[in-house]
């Protein structure tokens, strides 16, 4: 053991080893500690899932990633009825009917799969990281069609699809830029 004795730590470093100065020091600084951190966003869907067309729908639409990844579903019910979830903050657990499609939109919404060109998906495309995936699966005949596009590179016949389904989306973010 030794005889020396210990040194107190002072309250302030040497000079020569302050590294940074907080200005306002010993003064409220907006900074809370001891807080529950915000509600994370809930689990982000598998990339690995694939979308499936709900037992009684006429098309489903998932959009996903963006700066905060999230994704957010609409589906249309082949009676109108409008069904969406999301993983953003505040949304609910569950999916929530919003909304019924009037005869009209129903059949602009039937004309635009009808429309669609599901083969045109472009073929080794990536996503962009900060950017939207769409994935879309639809009741044509009695066959599904799927799809998938990225914000950027929608093949032009899928964008009007798109635009219908994005429009049917709570607003939550500017992002509709389907080109």
């Amino acid at each position: 053991m030794s005889d020396r004795p210990k040194k107190q730590p002072s309250g302030e470093p040497p000079e020569s080893e302050v590294l940074a100065r907080l200005p306002g020091a010993g003064t409220a600084s907006g900074l809370r500690v001891n807080q529950r951190a915000a509600e994370a966003p809930r689990e982000p869907a598998p990339a690995d899932e694939p979308l499936a067309r709900p037992r009684g729908a006429l098309v489903a639409m998932r959009k996903s990633g963006g700066i905060r990844f999230s994704w957010r579903l609409v589906v249309v019910r082949q009676d109108g009825r409008v069904i969406y979830k999301s993983n953003q903050l505040g949304a609910p657990s569950e999916a929530q009917a919003i909304g019924q499609l009037q005869p009209e939109q129903l059949d602009e919404l039937r004309a635009a799969i009808a429309g669609a060109d599901f083969a045109t998906a472009p073929a080794g495309a990536r996503q962009n990281p900060d950017a939207f995936a769409y994935e879309i699966i639809a009741r044509v005949g009695r066959r599904n069609r799927s799809a998938e596009a990225f914000q950027g590179s929608i093949p032009a016949g899928l964008q009007q699809l798109i635009r219908q389904l994005d429009a049917l989306m709570p607003a939550a973010e500017a992002s509709t830029d389907v080109e």
